[in-house]
């Protein structure tokens, strides 16, 4: 039975291995022969391997079982050092001391055989951790919320992986929320069009902290298992969603704006699986029920090269009609230019107030002056605007004006085209 517990009592070595081998790795060690005047002697220096069940090698450490040994520079040569210096993936604990930490001659570890092989002892496949049940508590999905915000790893997006648990979702809405990076979440394509607003009107979304962050995906599509894993059914397009927006993300310009003012929607991001069959097809009264839902629906639809499954929408978990916070696209670049701004803030912390200042204000200049120029900002209507579109205000904070500074700015987002209405005249 694998524990997270290091052994009780006597041992050589323990394993903790953190990596995700389910079908369980192997365990070898032996140590080199060690002669003093021709006399085979014990031995404190091992060598210890790891290899996955069908015996690949994954890791490999030699050291010493003695916790003061040292190398010849005068490090540790103490062997779960060692270790602990070459990878995060795996911990070791050697369980004995003394004259008991070493491999002696006679051991089926030690030196060659008769054969002048070496000598290894070797585990059967170990089982490094159990997969338990599939029911998870709102304390599990916390847990997890919390790993991914603290995580040293970083993001763009969140992804709800075709989860249809309320309890995971709210926990990423909150992730979304706290850590101002958008949620893309898949309904159940097998879901009616009544259902599918139920499902998402039951998330409460719209009242979230951030629900612009939040978008949801409807594809009444059955396909083939992309991963060729699973039989024919629906599964989700949030995910793909996200990786075209990582795709379209790493092409930058020369002032480092990628084009995220061009939603991941339509024909330029064609959906495109072997197999797909569309079940149903929405009727225009009820495309625009999930419309008014705030629910990105997938569906075939043919434009002048022809026909393809496409996302049809990029609208925002916002409960909003006429604010541009419900397109996905300004979601996108708000999100980015607050992350910017947030993580430049962070550089200029712990600097004289007037150099913070200074910096704050060439920073925010600069960087919207390239926002407009990349086409993510168009002048405003608003007349405080005073024909721009945008402009800020960094201040010293009224209260704490010799620790804090106060910085705001107002930015007017180019929309995307959602609705294009043709009229024509016969004339004579």
């Amino acid at each position: 039975m694998p524990t997270s517990e290091e052994p009780v009592g006597t041992f050589v070595v323990a394993v903790k291995h953190l990596d995700c081998f389910n079908d369980g790795i192997k365990v070898e060690y032996r140590a080199d022969e060690k002669k003093t005047g021709g006399v085979a002697v014990a031995n404190d220096r091992i060598t210890l391997r790891i290899r996955d069940k069908d015996g690949l090698l994954l890791h490999e450490f030699t050291g010493s079982l003695d916790p003061l040994a040292k190398d010849d520079f005068g490090g540790s040569a103490y062997l779960p050092d060692i270790a602990a210096a070459m990878t995060d993936s795996v911990v070791i604990a050697v369980g004995v001391t003394g004259a008991s930490a070493d491999v002696e001659p006679t051991s089926d570890a030690y030196g060659y055989d008769s054969s002048g092989k070496e000598k290894w002892a070797e585990s059967s496949v170990l089982t490094c951790f159990i997969e338990g049940s599939t029911t998870y508590s709102t304390d599990d999905y916390t847990a997890a919320r919390v790993n991914l915000q603290n995580t040293v790893h970083d993001y763009a997006y969140i992804s709800s992986g075709g989860s249809q648990s309320a309890a995971m979702l709210a926990q990423l809405a909150q992730l979304s929320h706290d850590t101002n990076r958008q949620l893309r979440f898949d309904i159940p394509g097998n879901l009616d069009i009544s259902a599918a607003i139920a499902f998402l009107e039951q998330l409460n979304f719209g009242a979230s902290n951030s629900p612009h962050l939040l978008h949801a995906f409807w594809s009444p599509i059955k396909s083939n298992d992309p991963t060729g894993i699973n039989p024919k059914g629906y599964f989700g397009v949030a995910t793909l969603n996200i990786a075209y927006a990582c795709a379209r993300n790493a092409q930058v310009n020369a002032r480092g704006f990628a084009p995220k003012n061009f939603p991941i929607a339509s024909k330029a991001w064609p959906v495109r699986r072997t197999g797909m069959t569309q079940v149903y097809t929405p009727s225009d009264q009820e495309l625009n029920a999930l419309a008014k839902a705030k629910i990105n629906p997938v569906l075939w639809d043919v434009f002048s090269g022809g026909g393809s499954y496409v996302f049809k929408d990029q609208l925002t978990c916002a409960p909003v009609e006429n604010s541009i916070k419900k397109q996905i696209s300004v979601a996108d670049m708000s999100s980015s230019i607050d992350i910017s701004v947030a993580r430049y803030g962070k550089d200029v912390l712990q600097l004289p107030m007037q150099v913070a200042l200074k910096r704050l204000n060439d920073f925010l200049t600069v960087h919207f002056e390239a926002a407009q120029a990349s086409g993510w900002l168009v002048p405003a209507e608003d007349p405080a605007m005073e024909g721009r579109a945008w402009k800020f205000e960094v201040v010293p904070n009224a209260t704490h004006p010799f620790e804090w500074i106060d910085c705001s700015y107002w930015l007017r987002y180019d929309g995307a085209t959602r609705a294009i209405f043709v009229t024509q005249t016969l004339t004579r």
